[in-house]
């Protein structure tokens, strides 16, 4: 359950790991460049189609965990991470707006 709600932007498919975040950014838009280099989302982690490597469990689970771990240390998913913190402050602001208009409006 730990490993569950620490990793909440995991999604599994057909037994194979993918990122919901990477997977709803899809492109990163003029957002591609950062420090100087060129990122790309993994179309492996947007697709959901990480597998582990390995025959034995407990290598196939080490395997996976350090594919998750490294996904989510890697400069696309931090740039995937920002733009869905930032798209959900447009949403904000788009909200307030509206409203503040519809208010204006009906006191005129």
């Amino acid at each position: 359950m730990k490993f569950r709600s620490d990793h909440t932007w995991l999604f599994a498919n057909d037994g194979k790991l993918g990122c919901s975040i990477c997977r709803s950014a899809q492109s990163l838009g003029p957002n591609r460049s950062t420090t100087g280099m060129r990122v790309q989302l993994s179309k492996e982690w947007t697709n959901g189609n990480i597998q582990p490597y390995g025959n034995v469990r407990d290598k196939q689970v080490t395997s996976l965990r350090k594919k998750i771990y490294d996904h989510r240390d890697s400069s696309s998913h931090k740039v995937a991470v920002e733009l869905k913190q930032e798209s959900g402050n447009e949403k904000l602001k788009t909200v307030i707006s509206d409203t503040q208009k519809k208010t204006h409006r009906q006191h005129l």
